[in-house]
């Protein structure tokens, strides 16, 4: 099995359309899903398995999209529109590289809730003009965000090690394929590569730094210290000053 892991920004339809070759030319697509448990995994395989196999028009299939991603923000449902349309295009079976327990899963979720309260709050100190409150709670945020982020990455390169296995024997199709090609999805902060013990090839897709917000992500992916990201961080909070709503709860 070869595995090429591709790292976009998933969000919009632009970026949603990179993946287009990507997707072609695989007979497996796995994109990343923070906390997806095992049992949904298999769930959510067997029902795309199912949709391939209905006989439904891609106008109908579009329809029924539109409904399942309505509820997410536009530029994610955007993203998320227009990647299912692809792999739908391509008749692509997809199998997921995170497969989490329940309680795993449930960490999972913990964590990233957890660093977008740390967050919100270090925000809420730059409006109260604290800059010191306000770095050390962005600094742990990002932390939180790295170690989880960790997590995720060593639970797909472990899935990796177990992936052609268990996608011959769950989809029968590709039982018997000389050579499985999958091509999985990831955000440009993950590096399961780097865990893994299986060769993989990495292609970034990602555009260049946009906005400040950009900039810190490529500053974090550079490896730069977090000292010398404080201007940036400043920068960044001034830019949210008059963009974000005043938190509502009363600081203890």
């Amino acid at each position: 099995m070869t595995v090429k892991i591709v790292k976009v920004k998933h969000s919009g339809k632009s970026e949603a359309k990179k993946l287009r070759s990507y997707i072609h030319e695989a007979d497996v697509f796995s994109h990343e899903n923070a906390a997806m448990t095992a049992e949904k995994a298999a769930r959510n395989e067997s029902e795309w398995e199912g949709i391939l196999s209905s006989g439904i028009s891609r106008r109908r299939f579009q329809e029924f999209l539109r409904l399942v991603v309505q509820q997410e923000p536009k530029e994610t449902g955007e993203y998320l529109f227009t990647m299912y349309d692809l792999m739908f295009q391509s008749r692509v079976a997809t199998w997921y590289l995170e497969r989490f327990s329940s309680s795993q899963a449930e960490e999972i979720m913990k964590n990233e809730l957890q660093a977008d309260t740390i967050y919100t709050d270090a925000v809420e100190y730059f409006r109260q003009g604290d800059n010191d409150n306000y770095l050390r709670f962005f600094k742990q945020s990002l932390e939180l965000n790295a170690y989880t982020i960790e997590l995720r990455d060593r639970e797909i390169a472990g899935n990796l090690e177990i992936a052609e296995e268990a996608i011959r024997e769950q989809i029968p199709r590709l039982r018997t394929k000389d050579t499985i090609h999958l091509a999985a999805m990831v955000g440009g902060f993950h590096h399961p590569e780097r865990y893994s013990k299986k060769q993989v090839d990495v292609v970034t897709v990602m555009e260049p730094p946009q906005d400040i917000g950009d900039r810190i992500n490529q500053a974090i992916l550079k490896g730069e210290s977090f000292e010398s990201m404080k201007p940036l961080l400043l920068e960044y909070g001034r830019s949210k000053l008059s963009t974000e709503p005043r938190a509502s709860r009363k600081r203890r």
